[in-house]
């Protein structure tokens, strides 16, 4: 019978399953008890960015999007005139802007997870 043979191999293209992880929490949800705003909120879909004010974030090495948090956290990049990134650097701990860095770099330009 047709239905006892095995469905053809397709490969997975999304999840239906819940938020796995901090980074993939900031990034989808935020932190709002602590008036953090989920990063997509401004950076797009799947972080692919909104213009120039809000520059893609999928597929950035974890390595440079953890040094531009850090440098919003230490008041050394200032290119945000009403210093929104640098609240949300300042209220991130160490640990999740790592994890946040890992999540972002672990997407592809266009969204999806590598």
């Amino acid at each position: 019978m047709l239905a006892d043979k095995p469905g053809p191999q397709v490969e997975r293209v999304g999840r239906t399953s819940a938020v796995e992880g901090p980074g993939e929490t900031l990034a989808l949800r935020g932190a709002w008890e602590r008036n953090i705003p989920e990063c997509v909120a401004c950076h797009g879909p799947s972080g692919v960015g909104v213009g120039d004010a809000f520059p893609p974030l999928a597929g950035q090495s974890a390595q440079y999007l953890a040094s531009q948090l850090t440098a919003w956290r230490q008041g050394t990049r200032k290119n945000d005139p009403n210093d929104l990134m640098g609240h949300i650097a300042r209220s991130l701990t160490d640990d999740e802007v790592k994890a946040v860095s890992a999540y972002f770099a672990g997407l592809t330009d266009q969204g999806a997870a590598r």
